[in-house]
């Protein structure tokens, strides 16, 4: 996902979700609201830069390198818990912000930025314009008791600099407001830093009983520097913010909820089914665009009314993809039969990258663009003879989309290109679909996410497997096999 309010502010999350659709693509026409036009998209002017930043980087200077050609990687090789990416931002001045989950294992070796040893956690790293860690923040801290978890699932940064990160959590916590406590799948945080690292604000949410879910899936900053989060939650009591419970009636239901940059809750949206055969409806990813408007996009299985709209059952996961105005009423939504895994939304076009069933049983990554009506403009495949997937996208300021990829066998083809060597990749395409540049990155690279600066330089993240069982010639064993521990790499690219 990424920003453009500011023109020099770019930030990209990633989503992921498996279903099991029959062959072949749905992308009905679209269904508009019944409630109709937009309200007023945010305007306000964002807050000044946080002093003490360096100064921003001349755009010019971004293009001294050949296109797509690699700036700088830096890589955690630290021997024991294993860290996966999970979220990559660029800042206005060009730092890279990168929210990752470490997972629990020997004690890393000593210093300044080690990990904590935690069963799992959350850390979010920031990087300078070039290269160099500046600071990382874990949670749970060295204080808290055994047993407490934490998951991320994604992180943005507003016009000013300051980054958020969001995720889940069980046992006892501080995020910065005070120990919280939740039962397992029972609790969702939010926490705002600045730009130094210190926290700002936070916000948990919190239920307990049989069946509880709470869980924030995706946030994004609108241009006025308020904070938009997307989740799943299922059970009774939740308070938001604003002191007033919220109850699912036992479905789980997709909230949308957005807070002030202060951290003050300004509305929050529940969506629930008409019953919960199938499970009710699994959040996927969020967007803001320059007005304020919202994508989202989310998965279902069961007849489901959302905002005036209503999809019946179809006895398989269907993603749907909507566009909200700045308080969450729909504009209009569509289902797409596809697993989706990420969302970027821009001033005229919403772009969604997954996999779909189009020529293998296995599935083939699939990039679809659409405009600000919900047409579908022009879609890429990503084929081969076994499974194939796009992971991560991002729509740039001048309208050109930077995805990332998965191919777990040689011989695929995307967007006309032969693929050859080349298993996991970032590729950049041109606002009507030309592909004007793809490299390839290491067989080891897992969950490839990208954010992309309004100069057009891309920031990587990615997790890269150890594997020590696979001879460097072993190329089937280096790119499927995802047994052992994995090391964080964060890369940035020239346009």
């Amino acid at each position: 996902m990424f920003r453009r309010w500011s023109a020099v502010l770019v930030a990209g999350l990633v989503a992921c979700g498996r279903s099991g659709e029959p062959a072949g693509t749905d992308i009905p026409d679209e269904h508009p609201a019944q409630n109709g036009t937009p309200a007023d998209a945010d305007r306000e002017e964002s807050e000044p830069l946080p002093t003490g930043e360096p100064a921003e980087e001349a755009p010019a200077e971004e293009h001294v390198t050949p296109t797509g050609a690699l700036d700088w990687k830096a890589a955690t090789e630290e021997v024991g818990a294993s860290e996966l990416s999970r979220g990559v931002a660029f800042s206005p001045l060009g730092n890279v912000f990168v929210s990752t989950l470490f997972m629990k294992g020997t004690q890393r070796a000593p210093g300044p930025y080690a990990l904590p040893v935690a069963e799992a956690g959350a850390a979010l790293r920031k990087y300078n314009p070039s290269g160099g860690l500046v600071w990382i923040k874990t949670f749970p801290g060295a204080s808290a008791p055994e047993g407490t978890r934490v998951y991320p699932s994604g992180c943005d940064v507003d016009g000013s600099g300051n980054p958020a990160v969001l995720g889940t959590f069980s046992g006892t916590n501080d995020f910065g407001s005070g120990p919280t406590s939740a039962i397992e799948n029972g609790g969702a945080f939010i926490v705002a830093l600045g730009g130094d690292g210190a926290i700002r604000w936070s916000r948990t949410v919190t239920s307990e009983g049989a069946g509880v879910e709470a869980r924030w899936v995706r946030g994004a900053f609108d241009p006025a520097g308020n904070f938009v989060a997307v989740g799943s939650f299922r059970g009774s009591g939740f308070d938001f913010g604003d002191g007033v419970p919220l109850d699912t009636d036992g479905k789980r239901s997709l909230v949308i909820a957005k807070y002030s940059g202060a951290g003050a809750l300004l509305w929050v949206r529940a969506f629930s089914p008409d019953d919960e055969t199938g499970g009710g409806p699994h959040a996927l990813a969020v967007d803001v665009n320059p007005e304020g408007e919202i994508g989202v996009a989310f998965s279902l299985q069961e007849a489901m009314q959302f905002g005036g709209i209503r999809f019946e059952q179809t006895g398989t996961y269907r993603t749907v993809i909507a566009r909200l105005d700045s308080a969450a009423n729909p504009i209009w939504a569509k289902g797409v039969r596809m697993v989706l895994r990420d969302l970027s939304f821009s001033a005229d076009s919403l772009a969604v990258v997954g996999f779909a069933w189009l020529s293998t049983s296995d599935g083939d990554g699939l990039l679809s663009v659409f405009d600000k009506h919900g047409q579908e403009r022009w879609r890429r495949v990503l084929d081969q003879a076994a499974m194939a997937v796009l992971q991560s996208v991002e729509v740039g300021a001048q309208g050109d989309v930077w995805v990332t990829g998965d191919a777990l066998q040689t011989g695929s083809v995307f967007a006309g290109k032969s693929l050859e060597t080349a298993h996991h990749f970032v590729a950049r395409l041109s606002a009507m679909g030309e592909l004007k540049w793809l490299e390839a990155l290491e067989p080891r690279a897992r969950s490839v996410q990208v954010a992309v600066s309004a100069a057009g330089s891309a920031a990587l993240a990615y997790h890269r497997m150890r594997l020590p069982h696979c001879a460097e010639t072993d190329v089937a064993c280096l790119v499927q096999d995802n047994d052992g521990d994995s090391d964080l790499v964060v890369e940035r690219r020239s346009p």
